[in-house]
């Protein structure tokens, strides 16, 4: 495995363009930058820079170096690629610029590592985490806040506290709002694309003026929440952020510690469902415990509802109207963050028309702050809770085929999830209807909607006011194409297995020319 020393190093120096040769899992950690020279000793602990002639006829009688070159010679063959890593640069590059830099980098680096050893210090002593955010907070010169996976504020560095009035007051409240988290989430996209990184990143939020530092913290495959440094005291730089970046890996380490022992479980209800989502409840007997003391009840029936917030459109970031609208509207459920996604377990009740009436009363709320919501399956074995998460997961992923429909049920799309579930090696294209493939090879060469119409056709039963509704055009239009239809493809609109083969075939369409649809779908 390649060490982390070396990657920041390749990151440290992009701007002289680096081309890696080699990187080898046997190259040491370097604590000084030397120069090539023709009698150099070389030292397993000194990074080398030089020219690739100084060096090539050298390679393979030395093992675990590290060797920034200037490519100065053509055709170059690496030897002993697996004993050293090796990267070139442009034969122009500037030697002593690049030596300055390196040194520059091993020197921060040098600080960061006497930095964090005060950190591991404080942390063998059994320090608290409000204490270790004190110490790292003193060091970067900024406030820390590091947030649970449900956005939780588990604890802010007091000896540096934010100026921001808002940050402030979340800070007091202990939790950052829908309101907020969707600002957050949005914020450049890079929650989302650093989803998987433990890299430190610096964008902006709408939510506030100040820019943020990001750590997405993780315990094996699990993230176990946020380590946030807000830019506000002092400007963040590349030592702050390789500070940060082993801060946060010590902070992971303690978190998971705390989850273990229960420390930080049966807060507040969400606790539940945070940790069965993250793999925190062992199994089902102390998960049905544990929802016992919550406001919902076993042997119920649940929904599970997503709040799709991607294009919020929040109008004060102190309310909280989106939580209000939830409680107002199912008030026994659950709300919780899992996979920057709102995740809300609903228990129904005695209440079998509850979707009939919130879609009513909802449609309004939704249109105007831009929310779409998808719904699973009523169940009454809560400990399936992530099967039907995965539901109204897909529903909403589905209704995407469909205009973007604000409100989605699960039950209207268990087609299009199981044509994805059907999708083979050789892809979805060979479960076309052999009917219909005519009729899609003419719509292709002829610009028409043909099978489309077909669909809505059978869908809507024949009725042809509601067939020119979905496809936005007159009722003679849809009896001219019905007709057009029999005529040119001589098939039976009447038979059963005809009808079939549309419904599905049209559906496959769909699937197939939404791409991103499907690749999303993989990642449910």
């Amino acid at each position: 495995m390649i060490n982390q020393q070396l990657k920041d190093l390749i990151l440290h120096v992009q701007g002289f363009s680096p081309h890696v040769v080699a990187l080898s899992s046997r190259s040491s950690l370097f604590t000084a930058v030397g120069r090539i020279e023709a009698d150099t000793a070389f030292q397993r602990s000194v990074l080398y820079i030089g020219r690739l002639s100084q060096i090539q006829n050298t390679l393979r009688f030395i093992k675990g170096m590290t060797l920034l070159l200037a490519q100065d010679i053509d055709n170059f063959t690496p030897q002993n690629t697996y004993d050293n890593s090796i990267i070139l640069f442009p034969p122009q590059f500037t030697e002593e610029s690049l030596f300055d830099a390196c040194r520059e980098f091993v020197e921060s680096e040098r600080d960061v590592l006497g930095q964090s050893s005060l950190l591991l210090d404080a942390f063998l002593e059994r320090k608290s985490l409000a204490q270790m955010l004190d110490l790292a907070a003193e060091t970067v010169v900024n406030p820390i806040i590091v947030l649970d996976s449900n956005y939780r504020i588990l604890a802010s560095s007091q000896s540096i506290v934010p100026n921001d009035q808002i940050w402030r007051e979340k800070i007091a409240k202990g939790y950052i709002s829908h309101e907020h988290i969707s600002a957050f989430i949005a914020m450049n996209n890079d929650v989302r694309q650093a989803a998987q990184s433990e890299t430190p990143f610096i964008a902006g939020c709408t939510a506030s003026p100040l820019q943020l530092c990001v750590v997405n913290m993780h315990s094996g495959e699990h993230t176990v929440g946020y380590l946030l440094c807000l830019e506000d005291a002092s400007a963040l730089t590349k030592h702050s952020l390789s500070f940060l970046h082993r801060f946060s890996l010590m902070v992971s380490r303690m978190l998971d510690m705390l989850y273990q022992k229960n420390a930080y479980t049966d807060a507040e209800q969400g606790n539940v469902l945070t940790d069965y989502f993250y793999g925190r409840v062992p199994d089902k007997r102390s998960f049905d415990n544990r929802l016992a003391q919550t406001i919902v009840r076993n042997s119920r029936e649940y929904l599970v509802a997503i709040y799709d917030t991607e294009h919020y459109n929040v109008h004060d970031y102190y309310s909280e109207e989106l939580k209000t609208h939830i409680l107002q509207s199912f008030s026994r459920s659950i709300p919780v963050i899992y996979d920057n996604d709102l995740v809300v377990l609903i228990d129904t009740g005695e209440d079998k028309n509850i979707l009939q009436i919130y879609q009513g009363r909802a449609q309004g709320f939704l249109h105007e702050h831009h929310i779409r919501v998808g719904f699973s399956d009523t169940f009454t074995e809560a400990y399936t809770l992530d099967e039907h998460r995965r539901q109204a997961k897909k529903a909403l992923l589905f209704s995407r085929l469909q205009s973007n429909r604000l409100y989605a049920v699960y039950d209207e799309y268990k087609a299009y999830d199981l044509l994805m579930r059907a999708k083979t090696g050789n892809g979805l294209e060979g479960f076309t209807s052999n009917e219909c493939k005519p009729i899609i090879e003419y719509d292709a060469a002829n610009n028409t909607e043909y099978l489309k119409t077909a669909f809505f056709y059978i869908y809507y039963m024949k009725n042809l006011k509601q067939v020119a509704d979905a496809l936005f055009v007159h009722k003679n239009t849809v009896s001219y194409r019905i007709n057009k239809i029999k005529e040119l493809f001589n098939i039976d609109l009447e038979k059963a297995k005809t009808r079939a083969g549309i419904l599905h075939s049209y559906m496959l369409r769909q699937l197939l020319e939404k791409p991103e649809i499907m690749e999303k779908y993989e990642r449910i």
